[in-house]
């Protein structure tokens, strides 16, 4: 996504924001230590500059013999990793709580490792750095 700023169409300024991943999808697998219950996920790209918002949502649930959620998205370009957010079993929407940080890969397997904390941004701070983006709105 494009923001522009400029004048009178002489001259302007634009900054290009990484999007949110996109074909977030998951599903319960074999192994792991999650205890039995759905869990709604989100997912972010980050940057050197900062993160963007959530992707969109998504469900998986466990059950006695699949306590692993596998994880899958797109690569965002520009992006340099990936934070994932997951809620609480039985969790509401909206309650996802920061699970990991991942390098620029486009798979986990969230196995109950860790506790989740600290909230999903609701702003888009990561840009591409040296991209220019011709303005798409002057004032």
């Amino acid at each position: 996504m494009s923001v522009g700023i400029g004048a009178a169409g002489i001259a302007g300024l634009a900054i290009e924001q990484l999007s949110p991943p996109s074909n977030f999808v998951g599903v319960a697998q074999a192994g792991g230590a999650l205890t039995a219950g759905t869990y709604k996920y989100y997912i972010t790209a980050i940057n050197a500059l900062g993160e963007t918002t959530v992707s969109s949502e998504v469900t998986v649930t466990t059950a006695a013999a699949n306590l692993t959620a596998h994880l899958t998205w797109n690569t965002v370009t520009g992006a340099t990793g990936f934070r994932i957010y997951r809620t609480a079993a039985g969790g509401a929407t909206g309650t996802e709580l920061f699970l990991v940080a991942v390098g620029l890969v486009t798979t986990y397997d969230d196995v109950a490792v860790g506790a989740p904390a600290g909230a999903f941004p609701t702003t888009n701070t990561a840009v591409t750095p040296g991209t220019y983006a011709a303005p798409t709105k002057y004032f």
